[in-house]
């Protein structure tokens, strides 16, 4: 059987066989959220405009100069434009990962795919209600792991206090500075000397921060497959979906991390192609930005969105293959009528019972 690096390279090498010749339609696919987010943008703008708002929309500085009226009225227009917009992206989003999915297993359904979970009213709550349950689970274990973090950091401003010094000073930035009546600004790298307790109070906060934000990333992996299963078994409840997900990745979250770590250094090349695309443009606020900045700059950054979320889906079914394997069940088959897509499109799942080799290899007679 191979081992996770091997397992990881061959999930990558698939997804780059998969989207051989479905590049152009694959960043199309996700440039679709892109033109629903500027829609509503440029709405808004217009909206703003009408009713003389739109140099609140333009500048912070403008914003925070206006009038309470103006400012009241500005922010229930664009409370109700994000949540009209959310309502879309949503059930667009998985949308996408449906698209996707539909790659992986051999089909390329048109671009219209993307809005299979907007044909009913039955389906659109159900993604909704799939993105909800998802944000009260991350949001849950955010405020578990930030608790931690609330208790040492007022401990150590007590600590520095009852020494005589404050955390921060009156003319803004991170440095400690001693109580008046010294003069005498304290340093991080001072505070060793200063008040060895506190420095390794801040060390310890530190490291308990680095700890905290890797155990929060694993605990995100838990809810990795939640769009590839609502995609997969469309008429499972959400719940269900989202505790079979969680039982599929267990004993491989640290896999899954480091599959996302592994996208890094094309994250950093495609961050370092928008800026180099950025540099012939000198937009002020406005339309014209907006469209650069929506539409044209993330376009590198969705390459590699593309590539990861075919190798993402891909890890998917490995997971599930294995979880399968682990409990004793059988090898998945797709059926029809677990298509994400509604009746009336293409339905052709892929089959993986027959001789195909998966890229995980689990049972290949050539496994050292």
């Amino acid at each position: 059987m191979l081992n996770k690096t091997q397992i990881r390279c061959n999930l990558k090498s698939m997804a780059k066989r998969m989207l051989k010749g479905s590049w152009k339609p694959a960043v199309a696919v996700l440039l679709i959220p892109a033109f629903v987010k500027l829609s509503f943008t440029l709405l808004l703008y217009a909206t703003a405009t009408l009713l003389g708002l739109a140099p609140i929309f333009l500048s912070w500085d403008n914003f925070f100069s206006a009038s309470a009226a103006q400012i009241y009225t500005y922010t229930r227009l664009s409370s109700l434009t994000w949540l009209m917009q959310t309502l879309l992206t949503v059930p667009i989003g998985f949308g996408v990962a449906a698209w996707f999915l539909s790659l992986t297993d051999g089909e390329r359904e048109p671009l219209s795919a993307v809005f299979c979970w907007l044909d009913s009213l039955r389906r659109l709550g159900k993604s909704l209600l799939m993105a909800l349950l998802l944000w009260l689970r991350i949001l849950g274990w955010m405020l578990l792991f930030l608790l931690p973090l609330c208790m040492g950091f007022p401990a150590l401003m007590f600590h520095l206090a009852q020494r005589g010094i404050w955390l921060l000073p009156p003319s803004g930035g991170l440095l400690f500075y001693e109580l008046p009546g010294t003069g005498q600004a304290v340093t991080p790298g001072m505070l060793l000397h200063v008040s060895p307790q506190a420095f390794f109070m801040l060390l310890g906060l530190v490291f308990l921060a680095l700890a905290l934000g890797i155990l929060f990333c694993l605990m995100m992996m838990r809810y990795l497959p939640a769009s590839y299963l609502l995609n997969r078994y469309p008429e499972q409840p959400c719940g269900v979906l989202i505790r079979q997900g969680v039982h599929m990745m267990k004993g491989h979250l640290w896999e899954g991390l480091w599959l996302q770590l592994s996208f890094m250094g094309w994250l950093l090349a495609a961050g370092f192609a928008c800026w180099l695309l950025s540099l012939p443009f000198h937009f002020q606020s406005g339309v014209l930005s907006s469209i650069f900045t929506i539409l044209i700059l993330p376009i590198p950054f969705l390459f590699v969105s593309a590539y990861r979320s075919v190798t993402n889906l891909l890890f998917c079914q490995y997971v599930e293959e294995a979880s399968r394997l682990r409990d004793g069940q059988a090898h998945y088959t797709a059926c029809p009528d677990e298509s994400p897509f509604p009746s009336g499109q293409n339905e052709t799942m892929r089959d993986t019972s027959d001789d195909t080799p998966l890229p995980w290899n689990f049972d290949s007679p050539d496994n050292p």
